[in-house]
């Protein structure tokens, strides 16, 4: 949902152009085939369109896609790395069970 404008010829216009041509000149083709090859193209483009905006979004917020950490920053020429502080030992978790009172 943007405010820029679509092009005349997107790439998800193929499929139901096809569609029309294949009805138009009544070719032999099956329009069930013909159906399933325009699906499969447009469930391609959706897919490819939508990892190149998570990639985009991911690279100019600095971020991993489906990870919480950042990635390692680029280091400029003439600086060095910091001393980072190692990460505590997590504790043990134990289970910790509740005793409901028996009502008689």
């Amino acid at each position: 949902m943007t405010k820029s404008a679509m092009d005349t010829w997107d790439s998800s216009l193929w499929g139901p152009a096809l569609l029309f041509l294949n009805q138009y000149f009544n070719t032999p083709v099956s329009e069930y085939l013909v159906l399933w090859i325009c699906l499969v193209y447009c469930l391609a483009d959706l897919c490819i369109y939508s990892l190149q905006v998570c990639t985009e979004i991911c690279d100019y917020l600095n971020i991993f896609c489906f990870r919480i950490s950042h990635p390692p920053r680029k280091m400029s020429a003439g600086s060095t790395p910091s001393a980072s502080p190692q990460p505590s030992p997590t504790p043990k978790r134990t289970m910790v069970t509740r005793q409901s009172a028996s009502r008689n």
